[in-house]
């Protein structure tokens, strides 16, 4: 999937004009530049004329994410109630159907519209004590005859306005272990003496939120403990004696290492040839991969890693025969790790072997022989006048590469007289 999206919240509360304000976060998680595109899907009657997206259409470098604010304006005449919406990105150049990504679904609670209200009795009655009071203060002053040498009181000014976020901060940057996320502070109603940052980790999108040890810079490098986490940045701005804190939208959660493509295996698993391991792809690319050779049984219930067998190849060993080998491949980054295994081979066989001579021999001299070099022997003896009985012929032949537990079969004449009381000669 090209894109990934997070939704700043689930729910939106709207003000007594029925306006408000949400945001996504729109990753590119492939390997190239695509524009992204935002689009609101209303839901449960709600109509997508109540939906503003300033600017709907972004490029978005590989890995990287890109904050959409989404506006709501509620007509006054819609009846009170929830309605829902959900956020869709997609691709701008291929089919939507292939690259979509779809938020969760965000509550949009609708109150009554802001009822007209008339001025109560008590506000007529404090401006008529004023009134009042102001004739008095005049008429004072007109009776005690103020000269030219009166100074005139400058009105006092507009007190300041308190400290406001207006623009919640942002993060830029993939969440993706090993890479390096920014916070922006957003913006504020005044010029700020300060700015402090503070990273949190959440369970979910926005929720379950803690502080991050020592994150309070304003870069964030993605470790091992936010894998299937989001992550967001709270900013406490300083203006005068007033401190206020704002928090980002959520990122997506934060994705573990993964296999891309699956480690593959080749060569023949035979004593003296060489096995390949190839690790395969991962995500992300940054990551470090190591191979572990590993001896099992034939049923790979039981492995062990083979000391030494550290690199991508291996050459096959006789203590090898019989079992089966495989590789490991792990990956590394940002203190992660994952382990994928290679197919395993089939059962390792032992090397072919040379026949040897077994002419000239004893019957049981013979079998020696042949048992040594892991064959099998059968002796077919034949009727004779020699007395010798001795391998004339074998079969297969001497030097012959047979495979180990090959049957050697070779020739012994034994004596038998032409009558019964003959002797050997």
């Amino acid at each position: 999937m090209t894109w990934q999206i997070g939704e700043s919240g689930t729910t939106l509360a709207l003000d007594e004009s029925r306006r408000g304000e949400l945001t996504f976060t729109v990753t590119n998680a492939s390997t190239s530049v695509d524009r992204a595109v935002l689009a609101i899907t209303p839901l449960d009657g709600a109509h997508d004329t109540w939906f503003t997206v300033p600017e709907p259409q972004r490029p978005v470098a590989p890995g990287a994410s890109v904050v959409y604010p989404v506006g709501v304006a509620v007509p006054p005449a819609t009846a009170q109630g929830t309605y829902g919406l959900q956020g869709v990105a997609y691709s701008a150049d291929r089919d939507p159907a292939e690259s979509s990504a779809t938020s969760k679904r965000v509550s949009l609670t609708v109150g009554p519209p802001a009822a007209g209200r008339g001025v109560p009795a008590w506000v007529w009655f404090a401006v008529a004590a004023a009134v009042l009071a102001v004739a008095g203060v005049v008429g004072f002053l007109l009776t005690r005859g103020g000269g030219e040498d009166d100074v005139d009181a400058e009105p006092p000014g507009d007190a300041p306005a308190s400290l406001a976020n207006t623009a919640p901060p942002a993060i830029s940057g993939a969440p993706v272990l090993g890479r390096t996320l920014s916070a922006d502070p957003g913006e504020w109603s005044a010029d700020l003496d300060g700015v402090a940052f503070r990273w949190v980790r959440c369970a979910g999108t926005g929720e379950a939120c803690e502080p991050i040890d020592g994150a309070a810079d304003a870069e964030y490098s993605v470790v091992a403990d936010d894998v299937d986490h989001s992550l967001q940045v709270e900013v406490t701005a300083t203006a005068g004696t007033d401190d206020v804190t704002a928090r980002s939208a959520p990122t997506p959660l934060v994705p573990g290492l993964v296999v891309v493509q699956a480690p593959q295996l080749g060569g023949t698993a035979a004593v003296g040839q060489t096995v390949t391991a190839t690790p395969g792809t991962w995500s992300p690319p940054e990551a470090a991969l190591a191979v572990q050779w590993q001896r099992c049984n034939p049923q790979l219930t039981a492995c062990s890693a083979i000391p030494g067998a550290t690199t991508s190849t291996y050459v096959v060993q006789q203590d090898d025969v019989a079992g089966a080998l495989r590789g490991e491949v792990r990956a590394s980054l940002a203190s992660a790790s994952a382990v994928a295994f290679t197919p395993a081979t089939g059962t390792v066989a032992a090397p072919d072997v040379r026949v040897p001579t077994v002419v000239d021999l004893t019957p049981s001299g013979a079998d020696s022989r042949l048992t040594a070099a892991g064959l099998q022997g059968v002796a077919d003896f034949f009727g004779s006048n020699s007395c010798e009985g001795l391998v004339v012929s074998q079969n297969p032949a001497a030097g012959t590469v047979v495979r180990p537990g090959t049957t050697v079969r070779y020739r012994v004449p034994f004596f038998d007289p032409p009558t019964p009381d003959a002797e050997c000669p």
